[in-house]
């Protein structure tokens, strides 16, 4: 079994086997969410920084007559997906999101992700996701 050592990403410690290589550049994809975003592949760790803009759902809401400990109810379902980037022929840019804004896309929506924060996101010892090795797409 390869020695573990813990690393620093993105504000904390990771547990990896091997110190990770870090790829500089320009990012192939564009943060729409407002955190950073680190992806980790075959030991190679990119942290995405947010570009500025977020892309989020509007939603319906609807009032019910239900009320629980004195709180109203409402329902909530998803409108239209806001703040994507798009090219010079309106075609959406690659981008990372929100797994609740990718959840509101049409199927077949191109090129459009959001981080894998199940059980193969690499997590600190408070539970917080560190870096994520794999994407979810539509």
């Amino acid at each position: 079994m390869p020695r573990c050592r813990w690393h620093w990403a993105s504000g904390g410690r990771i547990l990896l086997p091997h110190p990770p290589r870090v790829r500089k550049g320009k990012a192939a994809m564009i943060n729409c969410t407002p955190h950073p975003i680190t992806l980790l592949a075959s030991g190679v760790s990119r942290t995405i920084e947010p570009s500025g803009t977020v892309a989020r759902v509007d939603m319906i809401e609807t009032v019910t007559t239900d009320v629980v400990a004195g709180v109203p109810v409402i329902t909530r379902k998803p409108a239209l997906v806001v703040g994507l980037p798009r090219d010079a022929q309106g075609r959406i840019m690659p981008c990372l999101v929100s797994s609740m804004v990718l959840d509101a896309l049409p199927a077949g929506t191109q090129n459009v992700f959001a981080p894998d924060t199940g059980s193969t996101a690499i997590r600190n010892e408070k539970g917080h996701v560190m870096a994520v090795t794999r994407l979810v797409k539509k």
